[in-house]
């Protein structure tokens, strides 16, 4: 789908959008999970294998991802670089970035019936921060970071702020899938719908957040990094497996995000930890994001790194996972 747009900006692709997906361009054979945990295999009577159409969906995915972050922290990237934040207590810096899609760049990039034509650009805010590679105060080493963030990423949402509550609706069995990006093998990958739940300020309606979670990492003989992929599904609480996004006094709303990990070979093996989100909260507050989201949205995405490095501290000294993780472990 992202390799025929023909689109004269080959970093923007059609999947990983804040308007978003609908439900039925979801690949078949998933799986779906019902509340008290049970599951139904979805389209068994398809007579597919489980990662026939889960394939061309996360190639695509991958490779949108990939491009449209790269060149993040260089001068000739297509990110514009801002102030630079302290975290931590000063003992560590935060670099931030902003990236605007236009609506005509968008309105391109239609591939499902659903696609809405748009009518506001669409800005992403972004950090990038380097850790170093080690289990101590204020940091975190490369087997933290991929247990937390990539193996139990919603999972460790629910668990490090307490305005998150995180629910897995679906999953796809993703054993032994590998896919090629470039020429790159991309293995060790999960898909999964879950809905993200955050309590909002005093007089404001609960948002929920239903997204389709990927993640994967390159296997490679030198170096590790792994992508994490959230995608906004618009119509998710219409259909059977939707548990949060029905409930009265809230409001269904939207963000995309992509993560990635990766060790700097060349920077004494610190890992590099890059964020790119946007989102719409929908409702009344919606019309205020642009007046308000250049001032808030970098302390808003700083905040994460910090939070994260304190909770996984506090694991370290409590020696496990929280128990009020609530996510079903993948497969």
């Amino acid at each position: 789908m992202s390799r025929s747009t023909g689109h004269p900006n080959p970093t923007i692709g059609p999947m990983v959008r804040l308007r978003g997906l609908p439900y039925y361009a979801l690949p078949l054979g998933g799986i779906g999970i019902r509340p008290d945990g049970t599951e139904e295999n979805l389209n068994a009577d398809a007579e597919i294998h489980p990662t026939q159409g889960v394939r061309v969906f996360i190639t695509d995915v991958l490779r949108e991802s990939s491009l449209f972050i790269d060149g993040m922290g260089s001068e000739s990237g297509t990110w514009r670089k801002g102030k630079v934040g302290n975290i931590l207590s000063g003992r560590k810096q935060v670099e931030f970035y902003k990236r605007v899609v236009s609506a005509k760049d968008i309105n391109r990039l239609r591939v499902y019936s659903q696609h809405r034509l748009v009518k506001d650009k669409e800005v992403w805010y972004a950090r990038r921060s380097l850790h170093l590679n080690q289990n101590e105060p204020g940091t975190a080493n490369w087997t933290e970071f991929t247990r937390d963030i990539k193996e139990n990423h919603a999972r460790t949402e629910d668990a490090v702020s307490d305005d998150v509550t995180a629910k897995q609706c679906m999953r796809w069995d993703t054993n032994n899938l590998s896919v090629d990006i470039g020429g790159e093998q991309w293995n060790n990958i999960t898909m999964a719908v879950v809905e993200m739940r955050h309590k909002m300020p005093v007089r404001m309606a609960r948002r929920t957040f239903p997204v389709v979670l990927i993640t994967a990492s390159p296997n490679r003989s030198e170096g590790n990094e792994f992508l994490v992929i959230s995608i906004p599904i618009v119509d998710f609480q219409t259909t059977t497996w939707a548990q949060f996004a029905k409930e009265k006094n809230q409001v269904v709303a939207a963000y995309a995000s992509v993560e990635r990990f990766r060790t700097l070979p060349d920077d004494n093996g610190r890992i590099e930890w890059i964020m790119a989100t946007t989102s719409d909260p929908k409702g009344s507050v919606s019309r205020l994001m642009p007046y308000i989201e250049g001032t808030t949205m970098p302390g808003v995405i700083k905040k994460d790194v910090e939070m994260y490095m304190r909770w996984v501290e506090r694991q370290r000294r409590d020696g496990g996972q929280p128990e009020q993780a609530v996510i079903p472990p993948q497969n």
